[in-house]
């Protein structure tokens, strides 16, 4: 803990363990963890300066039991309601400054796991969720969260633009503030091809359709974000894996010096076999398929040319090893279809034959998508460069599982109207976040997009 020493007075960064006593409402004996164990002593004031421009504006004590001097009444919600009642006054040392004890302690809580804060409107939940972030990053070279793996969540960009200004201590130590559709398609590189609609909310707003019609796309924004969906997609992803056409005949690679390699059906998908064991995207079963049908070609290639009496040298090899590489990716290419998240999913959601055949009759009844759901998703709209707000999720999901995790994950993840969010949503975060650390904040009783949140923290 470091301290400006001012003479008799030190100056403690807010965010240290003695800050603790910042909420307090009552003075008196008092206790607090520390790095060296617990601190114990006696509070006999607690005052609040204000402070503009480098001018101090006002004096306010929430308590004062100091014995050589007189006593007076004390308003200890003075200050909050000061606070409150200024026009503009949103800036998060506002906050810091009028923090109730409870307050204090969630914003400290560790942060080993997900922490949910379900608050009304005005209720400070967004405030001790920023409080919360940078507490996390103190003192900065101690801390075990690094300010550039931390990302904040918002419904939308309006209400980040809002709150942008709550800590712009972490806009400075770049702490990413973006919306879920955004960080997404930035995150598949889709960004600059693709936009993000929003039909769902326009028609579930528009008291003039049909209230059949409003219901319907209701239900079926909800469904995209399901855990029925998730276990739709792995089924489909499954159907994905096992498309590979192999010619009838084999394979027949033609290596250097007119010497040709062949391998039958059977191994090549022994070999398939072997490797989908082990890597769990896609991309990467090709890879891994690529790399050991090629060492298994080279191999044949040389007991090939050892048998015709060739030298086995470095050219020879690096040749080899050119030339079947080369036709070893062209021939998988041409045996598995090319991999794309969006029009996969777009595909998938009109075709109801596929459907029908991956919601096989012996799934759960918790898996199994009902008549009615099976009859949603055909009708997806899809406008060409365009992503609806519901479909995000669904798409990142099945880009994962086809190229895998591509950047380092999330030191901690901060959700903001976290109700908002659907179960494919936080099933995705959760494989972005280290140690499973998230910062949730919502409230139940409001939601801005219903028809893709959670109707239940658990």
């Amino acid at each position: 803990m470091q301290a400006l020493d001012l003479g008799t007075y030190e100056v403690y960064d807010v965010r240290a363990p003695i800050g603790r006593l910042m909420s307090r409402q009552a003075g008196g004996r008092v206790s607090y963890p520390a790095p060296g164990g617990q601190v114990s002593g006696d509070v006999e004031l607690i005052r609040h300066l204000a402070i503009e421009q480098g001018t101090l504006q006002k004096i306010d004590d929430v308590f004062d039991n100091r014995a050589d001097v007189p006593q007076a009444v004390i308003d200890p919600d003075d200050y909050l309601r000061r606070i409150l009642e200024s026009p503009g006054q949103t800036h998060l040392r506002n906050f810091v400054n009028s923090i109730r004890q409870r307050q204090d302690e969630l914003a400290r809580l560790p942060a080993d796991g997900v922490l949910v804060i379900n608050g009304v409107a005005g209720s400070g939940k967004t405030s001790i969720g920023y409080f919360r972030l940078s507490y996390l990053l103190y003192p900065a070279d101690h801390a075990r969260f690094n300010a550039e793996r931390m990302i904040i969540f918002g419904p939308n960009h309006d209400f980040l633009q809002f709150t942008a200004h709550l800590l712009p201590e972490l806009a400075k130590k770049n702490i990413r503030q973006t919306t879920f559709a955004d960080w997404a398609l930035e995150y598949m590189g889709l960004n600059e091809k693709y936009a993000i609609c929003d039909t769902v909310n326009s028609i579930v707003l528009d008291a003039a359709i049909d209230r059949e019609i409003r219901v319907q796309e209701f239900k079926r924004a909800n469904l995209k974000g399901s855990r029925k969906m998730q276990q739709l997609l792995d089924r489909y992803i499954e159907h994905r894996r096992n498309i590979f056409d192999m010619p009838p005949e084999g394979l027949t690679l033609e290596g250097p010096r007119g010497i040709s390699v062949t391998f039958s059906v059977e191994e090549v998908k022994q070999m398939y076999t072997d490797t989908r064991h082990y890597h769990a995207s896609v991309a990467s079963d090709r890879r891994q398929l690529h790399g050991r049908l090629l060492t298994q070609a080279k191999q044949k290639y040389r007991e090939l040319s050892g048998n015709q009496a060739i030298e086995w040298d470095e050219t020879l090899e690096a040749d080899a090893h050119r030339t079947l590489s080369k036709q070893v990716g062209r021939i998988l290419n041409s045996c598995w279809p090319r991999l794309d998240a969006v029009s996969d999913y777009y595909d998938l959601c009109k075709d109801e034959q596929l459907l029908k055949q991956l919601n096989d009759p012996a799934l759960t009844d918790a898996d199994l998508l009902t008549k009615e759901e099976m009859s949603l998703l055909p009708i997806t709209k899809y406008a060409p460069l365009m992503i609806e707000a519901e479909d995000v999720a669904a798409i990142l999901y099945l880009y994962h599982n086809y190229q895998g995790f591509k950047s380092a994950k999330f030191d901690h993840i901060l959700i903001d109207e976290g109700q908002d969010f659907s179960y494919l949503q936080y099933a995705i975060l959760k494989k972005h976040s280290r140690d499973c650390s998230m910062t949730i904040l919502g409230d139940m009783a409001q939601s801005i997009y219903s028809y893709r949140g959670i109707r239940k923290w658990s």
